[in-house]
């Protein structure tokens, strides 16, 4: 019995890791989103899983200390009553997995028409500040350019503010004013690729969303904690056996 107990123990210290990790995770998560993508898509329609994270991770805080007091006083109420709650969490956690999978088409759908629609707007000082800015924050934290690729921005840019570059300077591989002056919409992408990034933002914002991600680490601690909840019970069965034998 006292492996097992041992084993719970060493359980609840990775409970507390994965509690930490999960609060971690949906924190920046949803602080990235809202930095990145809150002028292109509506934020809260991906919040689910994020959201759930955050509140596992605060239950299993208190949960494993929980766990803990029933190993040291080996109290099979409180030890089965610990595996109900995991298990109750396990299952919380198998429904973010499956809530992030099912958003990660949803994602590129989403982004790319969000992506579309203020791209028209860069530059227009009279009701795109908010787009221009974020599209500058995409584009530089990302290393991207236009929705699919520099060329999107075509001559748009100029029909909004003829004082501006054709591409916009966070575009550019380098920080410096006037750095994609000399790039058009049509320069050829192997000289492009000097002076900025021609890749699209598209792509690169659903990998920086890592939806699916989110569902992976989801599967994981799951089975991590079932793992727990296996170990509990063995405890919990222990300690009645021991207590019918008395």
């Amino acid at each position: 019995m006292k492996l097992v107990q041992y084993l719970l123990f060493f359980f609840n210290f990775c409970f507390v890791v994965i509690g930490a990790v999960l609060i971690g995770i949906g924190v920046s998560t949803k602080a990235g989103w809202n930095e990145k993508y809150f002028a292109f898509i509506h934020i809260s329609d991906f919040s689910t899983p994020p959201n759930i994270l955050i509140g596992v991770g605060i239950l299993i805080f208190i949960i494993a200390f929980l766990g803990c007091c029933g190993a040291i006083k080996e109290n099979h109420c409180m030890i089965m009553t610990y595996s109900v709650l995991v298990g109750f969490i396990l299952v919380l956690e198998l429904g973010a997995a499956f809530a992030a999978f099912a958003l990660k088409d949803d994602a590129r759908d989403l982004l790319g028409k969000g992506l579309n629609e203020t791209q028209q707007y860069y530059g227009n000082s009279t009701g795109g500040q908010d787009f221009t800015k974020s599209w500058d924050i995409l584009q530089h934290s990302l290393h991207c350019c236009g929705t699919h690729n520099f060329s999107d921005w075509g001559e748009l840019i100029k029909k909004n503010n003829a004082s501006l570059p054709e591409i916009p300077e966070t575009c550019c591989i380098t920080d410096t004013t006037g750095c994609s002056a000399a790039i058009k919409h049509n320069t050829p992408m192997d000289i492009a690729a000097k002076t900025i990034y021609v890749d699209g933002c598209l792509q690169k914002a659903i990998d920086d969303f890592a939806v699916g991600t989110l569902g992976i680490v989801a599967l994981v601690l799951a089975a991590v904690e079932l793992l727990g909840v296996i170990c509990a019970c063995f405890l919990a069965r222990s300690i009645r056996y021991s207590y019918e034998t008395v």
